[in-house]
């Protein structure tokens, strides 16, 4: 099945020489339409194996392009945001309890 609307996996970024950004994941969800994540970033003092130093983020993927916004209560329409390109996937740091939300481009 091809991906609808945006997937996020939240985890653990670190980058030792290598290997990819996104290390342990802590959750992840899939939101075939605009809206705000349920989950929340987690604990940098949690990191599920990730090599350390690690700090949460948030890599997303997009099948539309989209805005998307990462804070405690974060606004992708109105709000500072970032642009996603359909078939992009982006790593983007954050602070341990945001939330990521998109908007249609």
């Amino acid at each position: 099945m091809s991906l609808q609307g945006v997937h996020i996996a939240c985890g653990f970024i670190s980058a030792p020489q290598n290997v990819a950004l996104l290390g342990a994941v802590a959750w992840s969800e899939t939101l075939a339409a605009a809206g705000t994540t349920v989950n929340i970033a987690p604990s940098s003092l949690d990191t599920k194996g990730s090599p350390a130093p690690a700090y949460p983020g948030f890599e997303i993927t997009a099948s539309v392009d989209c805005y998307v916004a990462i804070g405690k209560a974060p606004d992708a329409v109105n709000g500072a945001r970032i642009y996603v390109r359909a078939g992009e996937t982006r790593n983007i740091f954050c602070q341990t309890g945001d939330k990521l939300s998109w908007a249609a481009a």
